[in-house]
């Protein structure tokens, strides 16, 4: 079929990476868009599976897909190889392994977009999990609630960027580009874009499913390190330019797994690690003194930091012997802390009653082969407890929302710790 000769309205660039099992259904859900006047680049990032043969088959039939390819240089770099090769009014990124929530969201966003004049535009993104798309629980800055336009320095962190759309010149003026790091390349990238713009305009409408459950990182000192480069990155453009809530995100970050990697790999010896945890206490230094406040600092150093690793495995001595005591255990969350929380006491020979949730109809009827039921299922007579294992940013809401049931024996994973008791850490 030969090429149509008509101007791009939305380039869709994907980077491919040894994804056979998934891209195909990746394609189908650029091929069903609604959207004519699109082009999918295909940037093979050097497979060794069937995936360049896949694209290969498709780009045959289908005048909108381009392929490119490139050695193996990760998938920042694929990214931006695409955004140089877009022909599109707007480019947009979609993974090998994920899919778009319906056919009309390409042409719902350039609507959108031109109407509201956006150099951004974009909506809500879920997860998708044994055949389910989930969206409650998610980060706030990957599901929007009502339409509107959010200032930068509003704009509630850096995840989810693949359910946005952004003018292909605006990038190429401002430089944003994805960093070759091998964890977290898109961080940067989008505290640049929303710095640069100004704002972003949302929309409550899903866009993008995020397929979850085969993505499992083990870290090690490459991957940490890369990690931390890419929050600090986003700390410091966040500071420079304002963006107050997205400064707000990386400092909760750091008290999880982000800190713990942060704290593992400083402890085993790595200068660089301390060196970019040095940068980031400089940096939150620099912010106070903007604020007018006295300087403290944001993660251990030095002395501190040790005695602080320590006394992570005398808590985690005492929470097992606790948990020894206990008639009957639940976890709170079904979700990935819930899981790796259920795995860790397993591993330590603890056994769970259940895991327990807010809407029972929002979730699987088992994890791990454990039933998962409603909070008024919790039998709160003797000794029991309920474990809190999720994000930072659900904790304060879900202690409220037990204690309004009667539960008042929880214990709220402090998630920096919980990963520090981990021999390997697994994202």
């Amino acid at each position: 079929m030969g090429k149509k000769e008509y101007q791009i309205k939305i380039s869709v660039i994907v980077p491919v990476y040894n994804m056979s099992e998934y891209l195909a259904k990746a394609i189908e859900s650029f091929l069903n868009q609604t959207l004519d006047e699109k082009e999918l680049i295909l940037v093979d990032d050097g497979s060794n599976d069937s995936s360049f043969m896949i694209a290969e088959n498709y780009a045959k039939a289908h005048y909108e897909i381009i392929i490119i390819k490139q050695d193996h240089k990760g998938s920042g770099a694929a990214r931006n190889l695409g955004i140089h090769a877009a022909k599109g009014e707007y480019v947009c990124f979609l993974d090998a392994d994920d899919f778009y929530a319906s056919e009309d969201v390409l042409d719902y966003l350039y609507k959108l977009a031109k109407r509201e004049n956006a150099i951004i535009c974009g909506g809500s993104s879920g997860d998708y999990i044994d055949g389910i798309v989930r969206t409650e629980g998610l980060r706030k800055e990957r599901r929007f609630l009502r339409e509107q336009y959010i200032q930068k320095e509003n704009f509630p962190g850096v995840s989810g960027y693949w359910s946005f759309v952004f003018k292909k010149q605006f990038l190429i003026n401002n430089k944003v580009f994805f960093s070759n790091y091998l964890r977290g390349q898109d961080a940067p990238f989008f505290a640049k874009a929303i710095a640069c713009a100004g704002g972003v305009y949302c929309s409550d409408k899903l866009i993008y499913v995020y397929r979850k459950e085969h993505k499992i990182v083990q870290f090690d000192e490459r991957k940490a390190l890369d990690l931390a480069r890419s929050y600090r990155d986003v700390y410091l453009i966040s500071i420079a330019a304002h963006l107050i809530r997205i400064q707000n995100v990386v400092e909760e970050e750091l008290k999880g797994e982000l800190g713990a990697l942060i704290y593992k790999y400083s402890c085993a010896g790595s200068k660089e690690m301390k060196k970019i945890l040095q940068e980031i206490n400089d940096l939150y230094g620099t912010k106070l003194e903007r604020q007018n406040e006295k300087s403290r600092r944001l993660l251990y150093e030095g002395f501190e930091l040790y005695s602080y690793v320590q006394r992570t495995e005398q808590e985690k001595k005492s929470f097992i012997m606790r948990l020894e005591k206990c008639d009957r255990i639940y976890i709170f969350g079904a979700g990935l802390i819930g899981n790796k929380v259920a795995c860790f006491l397993e591993n330590n020979h603890i056994n769970i009653d259940s895991f327990v949730v807010s809407d029972i109809s929002k979730n699987r009827n088992s994890v791990r082969g454990i039933s998962v039921n409603s909070i008024d299922q919790v039998n709160i007579n003797g000794n029991y407890i309920v474990i809190i294992a999720t994000f930072w940013y659900a904790q304060n809401e879900i202690v409220n929302c037990l204690k309004k049931n009667g539960i008042i024996n929880t214990y709220p994973i402090d998630l920096c710790q919980f990963f520090l008791w981990q021999d390997e850490i697994k994202h």
